[in-house]
């Protein structure tokens, strides 16, 4: 079995909502959150999306909740 991360970003262009893949990564070894944290620092930074996210959804993992715990989004 295969596992990946992918990140998505969806927003609104000329009264339009668009929605872009940004990055579908295959995951080798332990989906640590630290892996999947260094995984999504590495795409944000690569699109300069950083002051940018105003929401973030996961499911409901441990490991995700983990790797996003320290992530302040605006409101």
């Amino acid at each position: 079995m295969r596992s990946y991360f992918g990140v998505t970003l969806h927003t609104i262009i000329d009264d339009k909502y668009k929605t872009f893949l940004l990055s579908f990564e295959r995951l080798e070894g332990k989906h640590t959150s630290d892996k999947i944290a260094a995984e999504f620092d590495r795409v944000i930074q690569l699109y300069n999306l950083k002051d940018k996210i105003v929401r973030l959804i996961t499911d409901n993992a441990s490991n995700n909740l983990a790797a996003f715990d320290n992530i302040i989004l605006p409101g």
